[in-house]
């Protein structure tokens, strides 16, 4: 990891990190579920719907583990200042404005 962190925010960024990988399973898992749904959906309609039923939880799933990985993330930011920089003086210039008439 780099820079120094809290240890209670370095037990944050590890749950962020946890729940970002289960976003990506899940998402990845919803998706190939719902492929051999429409794979098999003229020769096996009732396994069909039932993959179908299958993917829309996971996606579900997914959509929680959504809003779980953003949460951890927000109490990084928010309540640890991670990824904050609060150096005085270190914002970049405003760009220089053109008056001719543009």
């Amino acid at each position: 990891m780099v820079g120094e962190v809290s240890p209670q925010a370095d037990q944050i960024l590890e749950e962020h990190e946890e729940w970002g990988e289960r976003t990506r399973n899940l998402a990845i898992a919803a998706g190939l579920i719902s492929l051999a749904s429409a794979a098999v959906s003229t020769r096996l309609p009732k396994a069909s719907r039932g993959l179908g039923i299958a993917a829309a939880l996971v996606a579900s799933a997914a959509t929680y583990a959504v809003a779980e990985t953003g949460h951890y993330g927000g109490q990084l930011v928010y309540k640890n200042g991670v990824g904050v920089n609060t150096a005085a003086g270190t914002a970049a210039p405003a760009p220089a404005r053109n008056d001719e008439g543009h």
